[in-house]
């Protein structure tokens, strides 16, 4: 039996190949080749069906695992996560409840500091 969380799934999975498609080459060439390469891939398993390929789940995998001089990526794939916020069609209660295509969110809390551990201090 499917449910919200399956069909989210499906969704968080083609988001993380997208994701990782930039991440998996070097070059905006080779970086479209991958994206064909795997549309290809998503475009078969959509069209077949069923749950989703090993292959895919091993490259959104790659995406996430360390290695190679790099860390691994956690992508967060905010229209998925947080639909309400980001529905265009939805009355805005900032602007009298118009629908106006503007998200809503007054605000974003990010984790600092974003310049990597080579600024970080112990302030112990």
């Amino acid at each position: 039996m499917w449910d919200a969380e399956d069909a989210l799934d499906r969704v968080r999975v083609i988001a993380d190949l997208i994701v990782g498609a930039f991440f998996a080459a070097d070059s905006d060439k080779a970086r479209q080749a991958e994206r064909n390469r795997r549309l290809d891939l998503v475009s078969t398993w959509l069209r077949d069906s069923g749950p989703v390929p090993v292959e895919l789940r091993d490259l959104c995998d790659e995406l996430r695992r360390d290695g190679e001089g790099r860390k691994g990526i956690p992508p967060f794939h905010w229209m998925t996560e947080f639909p309400e916020v980001f529905y265009g069609e939805r009355p805005d209660p900032l602007d009298r409840d118009r629908v106006n295509r503007a998200a809503w969110m007054d605000a974003f809390v990010g984790n600092p500091p974003f310049l990597g551990e080579t600024y970080l201090r112990d302030v112990r």
